[in-house]
């Protein structure tokens, strides 16, 4: 049982990882996927570094549209500027 869920793991990672690489640069929005983790009290949340890169858009609201679309079951989604990287600090 516990290598299944390995496998599944790895297959997950591997398809997010091809489609962060298939993104491209041109787009003014980008929708960024992270998977949730559960913390000890419970509640859910994303680690920064987990979230990658999932399709891009031309406008904001392709981006959202597209968003909403997205299966929530152990995911975040956010819609983010090309020029913003959820994964790295906010500059000062």
């Amino acid at each position: 049982m516990m290598r299944l869920g390995r496998r599944a793991t790895l297959l997950v990672a591997l398809v997010l990882l091809t489609s962060a690489a298939t993104v491209s640069a041109d787009c003014a929005w980008l929708l960024w996927g992270g998977a949730q983790k559960r913390r000890a009290d419970g509640t859910l949340f994303v680690p920064v570094a987990a979230y990658l890169p999932a399709a891009g858009f031309s406008t904001k609201a392709e981006c959202e549209e597209a968003e909403k679309g997205q299966d929530r079951k152990g995911r975040q989604w956010l819609c983010l500027p090309d020029s913003v990287d959820p994964r790295r600090p906010k500059a000062k």
